[in-house]
């Protein structure tokens, strides 16, 4: 990576500051880290693969070093192909997925995706696919600096143990803005970053401070990914503080197909000059 560009968050005009004594949390939101089938075949898929993972784990590695967060949560759509993907390829996927991503299990909340066990088209949810999630991805709620972290289990609609109330829910789907739910609401899968908020038009990626159970907050959360193919990506921050506040941070990221070009065109240049000497 050539570069990363840091938001930063400002209430009046005191700047708040990532340090180790926050309760901050990370999100990240479809990584879908690239499978076999649909890559191209042979070193070229090789090539893409490794680049793919490389930006992710850059990307990720700088904002581990610029939020020191104590939770970090993934909103689903962890690998492209996990739906599709064999049994031996699925823990190939997990591994490289864990290799990318090094965060203690502890530490970590995982949604599953549409991509990871279906729910999208006719790719429909089977108890294997999300036993197969599950065994590799067991946590998905959480309590944390005394608010619950609830995944809402759109997916997984069978499930009966989920609980009615939370402070902050967690999906993968967005959802429609609900005035009477009070709640804040994270969510991915569109791959634009996008901010709903009650008696307020909707507005893309941007910071938001605001107070528990005052009004309806979705923040619908960018990939992390290049891969896929939109404009901006990100990281978030979400800050809890200590009374009943909190703040959410986009943390942006390079895009990388415009370095991609650079790089062939250097290369070209490179091969004219070598060629006419």
């Amino acid at each position: 990576m050539l570069f990363y560009r840091v938001s930063k968050i400002s209430k009046r005009k005191n700047q708040i500051r990532f340090d180790k004594s926050l309760n901050s949390v990370l999100i990240v939101a479809d990584p879908q880290i690239q499978g076999f089938r649909d890559e191209p075949p042979g070193i070229l898929g090789v090539i893409t693969r490794w680049d793919s993972d490389q930006y992710l784990s850059r990307g990720f590695s700088w904002a581990t070093r610029a939020v020191k967060q104590n939770l970090t949560i993934f909103l689903g759509d962890l690998i492209d192909e996990g739906y599709s993907a064999s049994d031996s390829d699925f823990e190939l996927y997990v591994k490289r997925f864990k290799n990318i991503f090094p965060v203690p299990e502890s530490n970590a909340l995982y949604l599953p995706g549409d991509n990871d066990i279906g729910g999208e088209g006719s790719e429909r949810v089977t108890d294997r696919h999300v036993m197969r999630f599950r065994n590799s991805f067991p946590v998905d709620s959480a309590f944390f600096a005394g608010r619950r972290f609830q995944a809402a289990h759109e997916l997984e609609k069978a499930r009966s143990d989920v609980p009615r109330e939370s402070d902050i829910w967690l999906r993968h789907f967005p959802m429609i803005a609900d005035s009477t739910a009070s709640k804040l609401v994270f969510s991915a899968h569109n791959h634009v970053g996008e901010v709903r908020e009650e008696g307020m038009s909707k507005t893309s990626l941007r910071h938001v401070s605001g107070k528990f159970d005052s009004k309806y907050i979705e923040i619908i959360m960018p990939t992390c990914s290049y891969r896929m193919g939109v404009y901006q990506m990100a990281y978030g921050a979400l800050i809890l503080g200590n009374n009943d506040d909190f703040h959410f941070v986009p943390l942006h990221i390079p895009g990388r197909f415009q370095f991609l070009f650079l790089y062939i065109i250097i290369c070209l240049c490179w091969l004219f000059f070598f060629c006419i000497r």
